[in-house]
């Protein structure tokens, strides 16, 4: 189970969360594609 805290920024924790950070990073670089 993943833990995120989002207050400003964003914390993730969580086992081989690294291998996860995609789906984490996704919407972030689609508002910055987008120009969101």
């Amino acid at each position: 189970m993943d833990r995120i805290i989002q207050s400003p920024g964003k914390y993730i924790q969580g086992a081989d969360v690294i291998n996860r950070l995609g789906e984490y990073l996704k919407p972030l670089a689609e508002t910055l594609v987008s120009g969101g």
